[in-house]
């Protein structure tokens, strides 16, 4: 991992993400009332919190900022020797990006929800703790779209088609998931700010919630690891 790119991106990133902020709540931070505003900035269904800037800008953002900051293996140092060791580390790279770029989404709405509503406020509302469990549930989700990016990168040996592949999948599973409400998609699950920040979900269902994408992510760990193994890294090997 390129740890200069890894700041650099996480610096464009912290910019890129006040700009979205500011532009889906401009404009109630103007109206009298603070719950439009915290409930606008809190709805699934539109603004910066909503599943269709999860599923779709914010997955290609991360993409391209998982690509930037995690190098590709050079086939010259590649043996199968240490193949293990070299996928287990990207697998950890993948949840070290994940990890800061939910955090950035995070930490963009908590600093500037708090300089327009105030601390005391959001606290009563359950906005911290909202923030709290969301982190958690997009740093699952966007482990898993590494994933998929790094098994789909493998199976097509092109980190190009690797990324708008796995783009495509993921978009897809938003455009079904708002298209056919009662079937599931690893998208729906995003909604754990709203639900928690409207108290409509349970601990259970939190719990639930977290234990699938887990699994998922599970999952897709050892679909990377078979097929990084069985990848042909240099042309003579067997």
């Amino acid at each position: 991992m390129n740890y200069r790119r890894v700041v650099i991106g996480f610096t464009v990133l912290i910019s890129l993400y006040m700009f979205f902020w500011w532009v889906g709540n401009s404009t109630y931070i103007r109206m009298d009332d603070p719950k439009i505003l915290l409930y606008m900035n809190g709805s699934s269904q539109m603004g910066y919190s909503s599943l269709l800037a999860y599923g779709t800008y914010y997955c290609l953002i991360y993409l391209a900022f998982l690509n930037f900051s995690i190098s590709t293996e050079s086939v010259i140092v590649l043996t199968r020797t240490n193949r293990k060791k070299f996928i287990h580390k990207y697998i950890g790279y993948i949840f070290i990006i994940s990890l800061l770029f939910a955090l950035v989404i995070t930490i963009v709405n908590v600093v500037m929800t708090t300089l327009f509503l105030g601390y005391e406020y959001l606290i009563q509302e359950r906005f911290y703790i909202a923030c709290m469990f969301s982190w958690v549930s997009l740093f699952f989700f966007y482990s898993i779209v590494g994933l998929v990016m790094k098994a789909m990168s493998d199976l097509t040996k092109s980190n190009l088609i690797g990324l708008v592949s796995s783009f495509f999948i993921v978009s897809i599973f938003y455009f079904v998931g708002r298209s056919f409400h009662n079937v599931w998609t690893p998208v729906k699950d995003l909604i754990m700010f709203e639900g928690v920040l409207s108290n409509v979900l349970s601990n259970l269902m939190i719990a639930i919630i977290y234990l699938k994408q887990l699994i998922i992510a599970i999952g897709l760990c050892i679909i990377v690891r078979i097929i990084f193994n069985e990848k042909d890294m240099l042309p003579n090997e067997n």
